[in-house]
């Protein structure tokens, strides 16, 4: 018969602390693709709005039917099958069809909620996670200093992909540098107070 081995509560913990280090280092890491999935995917949608915009050979698309044939502005019909590839655009920019059978679609709400939808509850799960390191960091300066360092990026990436994501997809004006910002520096002071405070009473 298998013995089981025990093990001290001293090496639980530390088993337990490292499959929680695990956890969070994976969950900056899907946190990061993400990021950068959504914004390569703004940015195709963005840069696909401006391709239709310049591009003098396409067609407002007045209504299209049941059966998808679309009725164009100069009276022209096209039969929904010959349509051989869709551009995404960003709301408001309308639909048209473009000669060599392409046709471009302007998202909807619901979609370009899509688009960064993953990426929104992801920072939220993050900076959530940031806000716990923050509390619990123990021990050396040089691990609160590593997690300030980490929110920074965070904080930067946020920046990043949020203000173009906000203002290009969801066409929204959010301040979202003065939200991250702010942000940041509440988790900053709040891990200078935290090591102060502690500090104090290990020295009483």
């Amino acid at each position: 018969m298998f013995q089981l081995v025990k093990v001290s509560k001293e090496n639980q913990g530390k088993i337990f602390r490292a499959l929680v280090t695990i956890l969070v280092v994976l969950m900056y890491i899907w946190w990061i693709t993400v990021s950068l999935q959504t914004q390569l995917n703004s940015y195709i949608i963005t840069n696909n709005t401006e391709l239709v915009y310049k591009d003098d050979t396409k067609v407002k698309v007045d209504h299209i039917n049941e059966d998808n044939t679309l009725y164009l502005d100069d009276t022209t019909k096209v039969e929904g099958d010959q349509v051989d590839e869709y551009i995404m655009t960003v709301r408001g920019t309308g639909t048209y069809y473009i000669p060599d059978n392409k046709m471009s679609r302007e998202l909807s709400w619901e979609e370009s909620i899509d688009v960064g939808e993953a990426w929104i509850v992801l920072t939220i799960s993050v900076y959530i996670i940031g806000i716990l390191l923050t509390i619990n960091c123990k021990g050396s300066k040089w691990r609160s200093i590593g997690v300030v360092v980490l929110e920074f990026f965070v904080s930067i990436l946020t920046i990043v992909v949020g203000e173009y994501y906000v203002s290009n997809i969801l066409q929204k004006n959010i301040p979202i540098q003065e939200i991250v910002l702010v942000v940041y520096i509440l988790l900053a002071l709040t891990s200078v107070l935290l090591r102060v405070f502690r500090a104090k009473i290990w020295r009483s």
